[in-house]
């Protein structure tokens, strides 16, 4: 049997022992102190910093981080082997505030700011939207509690998948061609069952399913 092998925690100093095959991997006597020892080495704490000459700009910089070879991320995007083709970029025009800027072609980026682009999607939200449809109305009539749930009884399940979970009610004759006359609408042999995942795709256009009589 192999003797374990006595080893000192660097965060409480506490001694303990290990197998020796665990020997070079394990630094800590407990996973406290290992997380202790990962947030140290993460951010730093705890450490002195130590003065360093960056590989770009040949300037001294003071770091906690023994691998930080750059004193910052323009030194470091300069020093690359192979930056950037400035020639790629382009000059465009804010269209709502009208300022000048820069940006990569690749990008299309359209506006110049956070807060122009939020003002430039509200010119195009509602009615001015190129696909508006004229809203979605959740409403579907007074009866309509009555009829979904006499179409779910009497289907039972899907229609497409068979399943009995998630179930929703589909207007075979979509809702809004009825101009909200609900009578006409939520006729039981206009509505079918469907689960979620099955109403999803007839929406997009695949097949819909007959209800049971």
């Amino acid at each position: 049997m192999k003797t374990p092998i006595v080893k000192i925690c660097p965060v409480c100093g506490k001694e303990f022992y290990v197998k020796t095959s665990h020997a070079e991997r394990r630094v800590c006597c407990s996973k406290t102190c290992a997380g202790i020892l990962h947030s140290i080495r993460k951010t730093g704490k705890g450490k002195q910093p130590i003065e360093k000459m960056c590989l770009g700009c040949k300037q001294l910089f003071k770091t906690k981080n023994e691998n930080q070879r750059y004193c910052s991320s323009i030194c470091w995007v300069k020093s690359r082997p192979h930056p950037r083709d400035e020639s790629k970029k382009e000059t465009k025009q804010c269209p709502i505030c009208g300022k000048s800027f820069t940006n990569w072609i690749s990008q299309k980026q359209k506006y110049c700011s956070d807060k122009c682009r939020n003002v430039g999607h509200k010119q195009f939200s509602g009615l001015l939207a190129p696909r508006w449809r004229g809203g979605i109305r959740k409403w579907r009539g007074p009866n309509w509690d009555t009829q979904r749930k006499k179409a779910i009884k009497r289907d039972g399940s899907c229609r497409l998948c068979g399943t009995t979970k998630h179930l929703h009610v589909h207007h075979i004759i979509p809702w809004h061609t009825f101009d909200g006359n609900y009578m006409m609408a939520n006729v039981l042999t206009n509505l079918v069952t469907l689960c979620r995942k099955c109403h999803n795709k007839v929406e997009h256009g695949y097949p819909c399913p007959r209800p049971l009589f």
